[in-house]
């Protein structure tokens, strides 16, 4: 993913899927794309950890991540994302025990499979 893709400032949907030719991780610039409402990681080969930084995605509404290699735990910041209605993260290697702010999101479903 490149690191100036915030750059693209009305980009509001990344939605990437079915393609191993995108590898790497998420760049912490990620988060300046604040115009974003949703995004998709599926079947990539994207690695690496959840940045700290999707907490500024301020208008994400739906994230969803699955069947990539991502590791780590998942950033407490993620309970900022007060527009965020779905949050699926499934068949990815992402452990620990979910953020304390989490359950202040009174409008998420929350999916997670391992």
């Amino acid at each position: 993913i490149p690191t100036d893709l915030h750059r693209l400032s009305n980009l509001n949907a990344f939605l990437i899927s079915n393609t191993n030719t995108l590898s790497g991780t998420i760049p912490t610039e990620f988060g300046l794309c604040t115009e974003l409402v949703g995004v998709t990681l599926s079947y990539t080969s994207v690695s690496g950890t959840i940045p700290s930084e999707f907490g500024k995605l301020v208008n994400l509404l739906d994230l969803d991540i699955y069947n990539s290699p991502l590791i780590g735990t998942l950033p407490s910041e993620v309970g900022s994302l007060s527009s965020l209605t779905r949050f699926s993260l499934t068949y990815t290697s992402v452990s620990g025990a979910l953020p304390f702010e989490i359950k202040f999101l009174a409008l998420l479903q929350l999916t997670l499979i391992h």
